[in-house]
């Protein structure tokens, strides 16, 4: 049986003591901790003319920065392969789909980006509009994903959050070592 609830909702504007999490205005992205993150990650990264995530060589192919619109564009890209690059059989070991009509398939690519928007606002990096065309192709296989599953959303977040934290944690961690 459904169970309605009502909330009071108020802008971060209104609440006191909670400036930190305003988003801080800057007239520039620092790109720097998407690098470090890429680099610590360990991850063998190659330059091809598409972006992708090969399972079975574990390697992630992505066009060099100059290609992509923005920067922006190109770091949601990589963030989203190396989300991918997180399920491989050494790591967090999730199941891959390679038939794009699959719903395993759909579960992977709302994983990885849902990984790479975590990783995003971790990192600070605004959200690239000129990818929405992009993220909205997957949106047709995710829509049959959430009508077969009800907690596919919910499993898919979870999975995503294991992959940031795999991926935030490492970094700190091989600094450290």
């Amino acid at each position: 049986m459904p169970f309605l609830r009502t909330y009071d909702v108020y802008n971060l504007y209104q609440v006191r003591g909670c400036n930190y999490l305003r988003r801080k205005k800057r007239g520039f992205v620092d790109f720097a901790p998407a690098d470090d993150l890429v680099k610590s990650s360990r991850a063998i990264v190659r330059t091809a003319t598409i972006a992708c995530y090969d399972i079975v060589n574990d390697v992630i192919f992505c066009p060099h920065k100059d290609n992509f619109v923005s920067r922006i564009g190109y770091y949601t890209t990589i963030l989203h392969e190396l989300a991918h690059w997180t399920g491989g059989k050494s790591r967090l070991k999730r199941i891959f789909g390679i038939n794009k009509e699959t719903t395993a398939y759909a579960f992977e690519e709302l994983v990885a980006e849902l990984t790479s928007c975590f990783l995003a606002a971790n990192l600070e990096i605004p959200e690239a509009l000129e990818q929405m065309p992009q993220h909205a192709s997957y949106v047709k296989t995710w829509l049959a994903l959430l009508q077969d599953d009800t907690r596919a959303i919910f499993k898919a977040a979870s999975a995503a959050q294991r992959a940031t934290k795999y991926l935030l944690e490492g970094q700190s961690c091989r600094r450290a070592s």
